[in-house]
């Protein structure tokens, strides 16, 4: 490199020709985009160009360490040419992939990006079937930082040749770079065989470690370092890879380590980095005295330090109770409770609250952690009253380009939690921090989750996090019976023993949790479980019998539509106010499909209940079907103006323009939508943005996009989106492989009688009769209307409108039922389709389907 003393000596002027790429500086190992430029090199006075000392090429300079490479600017062109030129030449003279391969390499090494571009999209095709070719492109587009383009290369040799190294390894690390660590370790699992370091490098392997790390897969991570320590023992003894080890270690409680004993070496000691300096440290007594006396100015600062923040822990107080509680830390102090979280200062140590107020409350707890801890940690301490506050912990990535989503932890139903690592308790992570662009950054943050809890109930099902959905749900009816979507997702994914054990035991509150005891009777199909019901309502009714609830929920188990509607008419009239049986009513007129009827009787439980989302959906299920386009529109324009991120209102506003054919306009209010929802954070958005094109792309039709989007989400939410594309697509083989017909988890009946139509729909009837033969089964041991719908489909049965009328089915449900009926029955095929179509309304699977299946026997 040129160098001047006091403005005297060498220094560069010019710069022409300039050319970058993205890739690793040789000095400094940060990723750059390295420079490549034509200069002259001068001799210097005060910074005066005197005397010129030759053209040069500056090669790889690098933006942080300055550091390059410098070559006589002629003999670099003229190499230039000699090399491509004659790595072309035989290229021309033997088209072969080893040619074609040197050819390209050449134009990457002297900086021809252009020609190469140009010439690798030659070889690309021409080359189409040479694995080996489309391996090496793979690896040259990696080396210059196009990770994305390199993936189609090194996809495409491993459908050629499956058992290709390089091919294995760099779709491993897209696999890694995508966080889908399982299939990228299916295809590195050569290099965990014993001896593959003799063959290949293993740092794909660490790589695949350390992302293991990363995503928290401690257990998978110590794996794969073993398998390095096994195959390079040295490693063992480097300080950087045995931290990262003893990390994971630690996360997994491990007592006993994987490591080898580390060996003692003076040049450890000293810290001495030979690739720097060949200079052997040499320490004096002088040195020493001084060495020893910043040792101990150094231990007692840090004393005095560890010692100030024992006796300096913060006590974070929360509620999510409506009213506040007081809380006394004996020996300490009392606060009072708030709609935030309240600091109380104390050192570590045992301590005993006692709450009271709303709720009253006794318990013993700990403030403490280790000596070293205290250097580094970051734990926050909670106290919870009565474990009613949700709190979201979230770790946030920074970086600049493709930052991860935040993993995020709930916090709730304990009255005591230490939580760690935690850098911003209570206040908001900032919007940026300031970074070297290759550079990442993760901050955790702990505060209440100020959103309905049902939302991060949903967040963790859509993301497959079950459990944790099913904890939240138990935690949060327990403290608000009322809530309706957690109390459906606790019944849903609770084992059924344990959801009829909580919610029996809330069966006898009063007043009536009417949601409550609806998914209670839900809980189980059949006669049986009716008329055990009806006995135990029979008995409420006994010392209750004016409560319209009770009535109510009544008339849902009653042997019949006519004995059902006498119920609930009994329970209108003893509450006008109850919207229930105003619903209830209304339900059995869409269940003939008498939508004029349903709707005032909808409207007026939307009316009474607003908040109610089952009313409101039935009332916009209702003006669809009578196909109050207008009116709809202008009311969702006006409330999605108003509430710009409202998802049930803007996946109403596409369905009324998808049964437009407004294909373009619904696609307006999807991109709308996605921009409003951005300030909900990154994944909330992107999930929010997902089910609503999804949902478009299925209202307006468009299958092809559907399937092209869900393949590679193998989430719960992908797995159905996928299914329903492959079922509309005739694909149904395909979509059998989603949903397998002895799935024991699925027991709707009407699932089974649409893929029965779906095979009849792609022209094979014999593989129909096991899924719709599965689909009667079940309806048989549900309630007396779906026993009674079972009877139709007998072969000598010849269905009537009366019959038809008399079935209390869902309007959904019974669509399906009627369209594979007529299929069976072609002497009533038109009455049945024509009812099909009258009920057909949710445009959610199986709409389309029933639709083109019924249109198709007109």
């Amino acid at each position: 490199m040129p160098s001047t003393y006091n403005g005297i000596g060498t220094h560069y002027y010019g710069h022409k020709n300039s050319e970058t790429r993205s890739a690793t500086c040789h000095s400094c190992g940060r990723a750059a985009n390295l420079e490549s430029y034509d200069t002259r090199l001068w001799f210097v006075v005060v910074f005066i160009p005197v005397i010129p000392l030759g053209r040069k090429r500056i090669i790889d300079q690098c933006p942080f360490c300055k550091r390059h490479y410098a070559v006589d600017a002629d003999q670099w062109e003229t190499s230039k040419q000699l090399n491509v030129s004659g790595a072309m030449e035989r290229y021309q003279s033997d088209q072969t992939p080893e040619t074609a391969m040197e050819a390209h390499q050449q134009l990457l090494n002297f900086h021809q990006n252009a020609e190469a571009t140009e010439f690798r999209r030659e070889i690309e095709e021409k080359f189409r079937q040479n694995a080996k070719l489309q391996a090496y492109l793979g690896v040259a587009l990696s080396g210059k930082g196009m990770a994305a383009d390199a993936t189609q290369y090194f996809q495409r040799a491993l459908e050629l040749r499956p058992d290709l190294p390089e091919a294995r390894v760099g779709m491993a690390l897209d696999h890694i770079r995508n966080n889908r660590l399982a299939e990228a370790r299916k295809l590195l699992d050569f290099l965990e065989t014993p001896g593959a370091v003799q063959l290949y490098s293993l740092e794909p392997l660490e790589t695949l470690a350390n992302a293991y790390q990363r995503a928290g897969q401690h257990e998978e991570a110590l794996q794969l370092y073993h398998c390095l320590i096994e195959a390079l023992p040295h490693a063992g003894q480097i300080s950087g890879f045995r931290k990262t080890v003893q990390k994971s270690e630690k996360a997994l409680k491990r007592k006993e380590t994987m490591l080898p004993k580390r060996k003692f070496s003076w040049k450890n000691f000293f810290g001495r980095n030979q690739q720097r300096s060949a200079k052997v440290p040499v320490l004096t007594w002088r040195g020493l005295a001084i060495l020893t006396g910043l040792i101990v100015i150094g231990v007692s600062i840090a004393a005095v330090r560890n010692e100030y923040v024992r006796r300096h822990r913060t006590l974070y107080i929360v509620s999510g109770l409506k009213e506040p509680a007081t809380v006394e830390i004996r020996g300490v102090g009392t606060m009072r409770t708030s709609a935030r979280a309240e600091g109380m200062k104390l050192g570590e140590g045992k301590y005993h609250a006692v709450v009271s107020g709303p709720l009253r409350e006794e318990f013993d707890f700990e403030v403490r952690t280790d000596y070293w801890d205290r250097f580094s940690g970051d734990p926050v301490w909670v106290l919870n009253v009565g474990g009613s506050a949700l709190l979201l912990e979230s770790h946030v990535t920074y970086q600049r380009d493709s930052p991860p989503p935040p993993k995020l932890v709930p916090h709730f139903g304990r009255p005591f939690e230490k939580i760690e690592p935690i850098t911003h308790p209570f206040v908001a992570l900032p919007e940026t921090i300031r970074m070297e662009s290759n550079q990442r950054r993760t901050l955790s943050h702990l505060d209440f989750f100020r959103e309905p809890p049902a939302r991060m109930i949903t967040y963790f099902q859509l993301n497959g996090r079950a459990a944790d959905a099913l904890r939240l749900s138990e935690w949060r009816i327990r403290l608000q019976p009322e809530d309706e979507e957690a109390l459906s997702a606790f019944t849903s994914l609770a084992a059924p023993k344990r959801a009829e054990e909580v919610l029996r035991a809330g069966l006898q509150r009063r007043p009536v949790k009417i949601s409550w005891h609806r998914i209670y009777q839900n809980l189980h199909r059949g006669r049986e479980w009716n008329t055990w019901l009806a006995v135990e309502y029979d008995e409420m009714l006994k010392a209750e019998p004016k409560n319209s609830a009770l009535l109510y929920l009544r008339g849902r188990i009653a042997s019949g539509p006519g004995e059902s509607e006498q119920w609930f008419a009994k329970a209108r009239d003893a509450d006008p106010k109850n919207p229930y049986p105003h619903f209830a009513l209304g339900f059995h007129r869409a269940a003939v499909g008498d939508w004029a009827g349903a709707r005032p009787m909808y409207a007026r439980a939307v009316e009474l209940a607003p908040a109610g989302a089952e009313f409101s959906e039935a009332l916009f299920g209702c003006r669809l079907a009578l196909q109050e386009y207008e009116p709809l529109e202008k009311e969702l324009r006006a409330k999605l103006a108003s509430q710009p991120r409202d998802f049930q209102t803007a996946s109403h506003l596409v369905d009324v323009l998808a049964a437009q054919e407004r294909s373009t306009e619904a696609a307006g209010v999807l991109t709308t939508y996605s921009k409003q929802v951005q300030s909900l954070g990154a994944e909330n958005a992107r999930l929010l943005t997902l089910a609503l094109r999804r949902q478009f792309l299925y209202s307006s039709g468009d299958f092809a996009a559907l399937a092209r989007e869900a393949a590679s989400d193998r989430t719960p939410a992908g797995r159905n989106a996928l299914f329903t594309a492959q079922v509309e697509l005739g694909k149904v083989a395909e979509a059998e492989r989603v949903h397998p017909i002895d799935e024991p988890k699925n027991s709707d009946p009407f699932h089974f009688i649409a893929m029965s139509l779906a095979w009849i729909a792609a022209g094979d009837s014999k593989k129909a009769d096991p899924w719709l033969q599965r689909g009667l089964q079940l309806l048989a041991a549900g309630s007396g209307d779906e026993a009674r719908a079972v009877a139709l489909f007998g072969p000598d049965a010849v269905p009537t409108a009366e019959q038809l009328q008399a079935l209390g089915l869902h309007p959904k449900g019974k669509a399906i039922l009627l369209a594979a009926l007529g299929l069976l029955k072609p002497e009533q095929r038109k009455m049945l389709h024509a009812e099909a179509r009258r009920l057909n309304v949710d445009r959610s699977y199986p709409y389309q389907l029933v639709r083109r299946v019924t249109a198709e026997q007109r």
